[in-house]
């Protein structure tokens, strides 16, 4: 723990009113700090008529930032949301959402098969924890992730979940950005995703 300035508001009770300039802790009573990374603050793209792969907050404003510098990973536990709306008419038709860090995938569904949902919502929630440092085969990261949306009427909800464990391609030596694509099976009009919130904190 380190203290690199402290200010008294008033200086004939200096014990009291005393307000924190810059302060950096490991621990508060044996509990890790927690705090957000990034939130957005403007909707993704609507994501639809096209099979092209793209970022659910491509062109996003962000407060904070979804970029970790080299080196700049400690060993932790994250957990993100990302949510709006969702279209699908017609069954036979596939979602793809994979889930990137510096282009290592960390994990995806590759097909997840939609039903009839008119004008319905989704959500993913994801947690993931750094379990150990390094270059490829050296870092570990685990993630689950949970999407779901709601079927037609939203009567109830249907989706994926996976929990993956990443220790050869996962690099917290690089730069790493953290990136939630989805991707559909065809170009069609009545297939759209776009997500209205979206954000990432720390928990651990």
């Amino acid at each position: 723990m380190s203290l690199n300035h402290l200010v008294s508001a008033n200086p004939d009770t200096p014990e009291l009113d005393i307000s924190v300039k810059n302060l950096t802790v490991q621990s508060v009573n044996n509990l890790t700090p927690s705090g957000g990374l990034f939130m957005i603050t403007s909707n993704g793209p609507l994501i639809t008529n096209t099979t092209d792969e793209i970022n659910l907050i491509e062109g996003s404003t962000l407060v904070g930032t979804n970029n970790v510098p080299a080196n700049g990973f400690e060993i932790s536990s994250f957990h993100a949301n990302y949510s709006g709306s969702f279209n699908s008419l017609g069954a036979g038709r596939t979602l793809s959402l994979k889930v990137r860090s510096n282009g290592a995938i960390l994990a995806q569904f590759p097909a997840i098969e939609l039903t009839n949902a008119p004008g319905e919502f989704f959500e993913a929630e994801l947690d993931f924890s750094i379990r150990s440092l390094g270059g490829p085969g050296v870092a570990s990261i685990s993630t689950n992730i949970d999407f779901t949306y709601g079927d037609q009427g939203a009567t109830s909800w249907r989706g994926e979940r996976a929990c993956v464990v990443n220790s050869t391609t996962f690099d917290t030596t690089i730069d790493n950005q953290l990136v939630i694509s989805a991707q559909f099976s065809d170009a069609n009009p009545n297939l759209n995703i776009q997500c209205f919130q979206a954000f990432v904190n720390r928990v651990f």
